[in-house]
Order: structure tokens, then sequence, then C-alpha cells
């Protein structure tokens, strides 16, 4: 995974987390990130580079999904972990 020095996002996609998951990326998905269990692959979904990571937080696995941007890591989005996500986190 990439190096980075701090957390950035989107402030409506922040607040549109928030008000569907409730969520916040601002504070959840750095939080989350800390789970030295945490497991993160390459996202091949887009055509930037981006990161999903699927960690622990709050006794439920998460997704948070990332990119690099300016020395920063970028989170895009933050959700619960999907079966297929689950799995190869317990795999690890």
């Amino acid at each position: 995974m990439y190096k980075f020095d701090g957390y950035v996002w989107n402030e409506k996609k922040r607040k549109d987390t928030f008000e569907i998951r409730r969520l916040d990326i601002s504070i959840d998905g750095p939080a989350a990130m800390t789970d030295p269990q945490a497991v993160t692959t390459f996202s091949m979904q887009s055509n930037e580079e981006r990161y999903k990571t699927v960690a622990m937080f709050n006794g439920n696995l998460h997704t948070i999904v990332h990119t690099p941007r300016n020395g920063k890591c970028r989170i895009i989005t933050m959700r619960r972990a999907h079966k297929d996500e689950e799995e190869a986190y317990y795999a690890n």
C-alpha cells in the first residue's frame, strides 16, 4: 500500500455516507484503518489508483475505498464489508 500523511475526503460524500450508512468517513474511516489485521487490496473498478481496505470497526467489518491524493489518503467511501471481503479478512 502507499504511504500517506493524513486523510482527506469530499464533504458532500461524507454527509451522504453518514445519512445513508451512519458512518462518518472523516472519523470512522481513519479509525478503522488502524486495525492491525486490516486487508488492503488494489481495486480494479476505476480508472484511477484505488484501494479497498477491509477492517474491523466497532465490532463489524467495514470496507474503506481510498486513493492516494497529494500525499494524503483520500477516503472515497465506507460501508459494511461484503461476504467475500469478510472471507478475505478472516483468511488473512
